[in-house]
């Protein structure tokens, strides 16, 4: 089994970037993995051993604003800043793994930094794998916050705004426990420069959603109460990929990699991945 190492990066802006790489000796692929809001990729550590035991090299930052890379937690300034992050990654990857095919694969928020980051440089991908991805709003975001967010981000970018409940991420009641003890998960509200990012990322991506055209593949929990499964739907039916599959696991929550299910989840996406080397 590859072990998992920590590593730090210096971003072009001079902030230190954390991520977590496991690297087997005979990789047949790479991976970029990207989290979900308010959480880091120490909660991907079963993730990134699985593939890793399936021959493929998983690289995860935590993004900006998150885990051992934030400044302020829960405090996301900047998703071109993230990108260019997410950039520099894939740029060591090339370089190292030349001739190795490259897949990023994106939970929630890390699911819409990865359709806005492939909508750009999907020449050098292989595949795109969303989770639960972050394309639409939960339900519970007030319509008047979404109108008054580009301006108090304006204002008071820190500011605490929308509740997230935590509830929903899991039917497992030991991951609700260990994000609770979590001091790494923002557990805060939502800022408001956090949350006016991820309005107009889902802007962004949806408006170039008909130019993808990678191999993708789209799941998502069937009972998620945080992100609408319809919106993954969506997904599927705007991308303008011929290679696209949907699967949409019954009865799971948001975090269908922490569902009891896990296993299953991670084979069907070890499999995908698998037939596209």
């Amino acid at each position: 089994m590859a072990e998992t190492e920590e590593r730090y990066f210096h971003a072009k802006d001079g902030s230190s970037i954390f991520y977590r790489t496991a690297i087997p000796e005979n990789a047949v692929a790479c991976m970029i993995l990207l989290h979900g809001y308010a959480e880091h990729s120490g909660r991907y550590l079963h993730v990134i051993d699985y593939f890793a035991d399936r021959n493929i090299a998983v690289f995860a930052p935590d993004e900006r604003g998150h885990g051992k890379t934030a400044k302020t937690l829960g405090y996301m300034e900047s998703f071109d800043a993230v990108l260019e992050d997410i950039s520099m990654i894939h740029k060591q990857i090339k370089e190292k793994y030349p001739t190795r095919p490259i897949f990023l694969y994106g939970h929630s928020i890390g699911g819409l930094l990865a359709v806005i980051y492939a909508e750009k440089y999907q020449a050098d991908l292989n595949g795109l794998i969303l989770s639960g991805a972050a394309l639409a709003l939960p339900d519970n975001v007030p319509p008047f916050l979404i109108k008054m967010a580009h301006f108090i981000a304006g204002v008071m970018p820190k500011l605490p705004v929308q509740e997230f409940d935590t509830s929903g991420v899991s039917r497992d009641p030991e991951i609700i426990r260990k994000i609770e003890a979590d001091p790494l998960y923002y557990k805060g509200k939502t800022r408001a420069k956090t949350g006016d990012e991820i309005i107009q990322g889902i802007k962004k991506a949806l408006a170039n959603l008909p130019g993808i055209t990678l191999p993708l593949l789209v799941c998502h929990g069937g009972s998620d109460p945080i992100i609408n499964p319809d919106s993954s739907r969506d997904v599927y039916n705007t991308a303008g990929s011929e290679d696209k599959t949907l699967k949409i696991f019954e009865n799971l929550y948001h975090e269908i990699h922490n569902e009891p299910e896990k296993s299953e989840v991670l084979k069907f996406i070890g499999d995908w991945i698998e037939k596209r080397i």
